[in-house]
């Protein structure tokens, strides 16, 4: 793999589209293609979770949280949260159903340290 595909930002630990498998293509067929773990999100990535684009019925920033919700790992979560806190961002924006970020990802116990994260940030950050 070159520089220049290392370089291409990925969700950590999820496949893209195109290595998705799909029924004419397995994904054993692209020995080259590797599931990315641990990939460490730059600030510039971080940042680019602030500009997500509006649409739905979901407060903007409550969709900013869900998409750095479901495309990072804990840890870069929770450098998205204190960029998304210091750039004036509302952790408790809330979705066309009037629960506020953290109500909606509350019943996912396996995802638990995300939960805390936010808890930590509203409650303010030692």
């Amino acid at each position: 793999m070159s520089d220049t595909e290392e370089s291409k930002p990925l969700q950590s630990g999820h496949a893209t589209p195109t290595q998705a498998a799909s029924p004419n293509k397995p994904v054993a067929e692209k020995k080259d293609k590797q599931k990315v773990l641990n990939e460490t999100f730059t600030p510039s990535m971080l940042a680019g979770f602030l500009q997500v684009s509006p649409g739905g019925r979901d407060s903007d920033d409550f969709r900013r949280l869900l998409f750095a919700y479901r495309g990072m790992p804990v840890e870069a979560f929770e450098e998205f949260v204190e960029l998304f806190v210091n750039k004036g961002h509302d952790l408790q924006a809330q979705d066309e159903h009037s629960r506020t970020f953290l109500e909606y990802i509350s019943p996912f116990v396996q995802h638990a340290e995300y939960q805390n994260v936010i808890r930590r940030f509203l409650i303010g950050k030692d």
